[in-house]
């Protein structure tokens, strides 16, 4: 379906409401945990230029409330991504493939999903999390 080049876009939001909603759903299952941050991840598929690239960022990201990049993260940070199962429709991924087209750049594919980044935390509490 695609070919091995692929980009990755990833978007912090700068006031991380779903990422707070995260840490309360988790901590009323009495469960602690530090800060949870939610990133949306574009994954890119096809040979474009950098150019091309800053193009479609400025496409998916509204500077104003959200930075993009490829972000670092310490030792004590533990990180889930989330990706739809093939086959399932996945409709940011079509809007996004639409609209690259639109402003004029061929690429073969997007793909989406969702990066949950936990903060101060350990292994026990996210297996016991992702349980319940």
């Amino acid at each position: 379906m695609f070919n091995f080049i692929m980009r990755r876009i990833e978007i912090k939001r700068k006031d991380d409401i779903r990422g707070e909603r995260v840490r309360q759903n988790i901590e009323d299952l009495g469960l602690s945990l530090g800060k949870v941050e939610v990133l949306d991840v574009y994954l890119i598929y096809g040979d474009v230029t950098d150019e091309e690239f800053l193009r479609i960022v400025e496409v998916v990201t509204d500077p104003v409330s959200e930075e993009w990049g490829v972000f670092k993260f310490t030792k004590n940070t533990k990180i889930i991504e989330i990706a739809l199962n093939p086959g399932v429709m996945d409709p940011v991924a079509i809007d996004t493939l639409d609209v690259i087209e639109k402003i004029g750049i061929e690429i073969d594919g997007v793909k989406t999903l969702k990066k949950y980044v936990f903060y101060d935390t350990n292994d026990k509490t996210i297996n016991l999390a992702k349980e319940r």
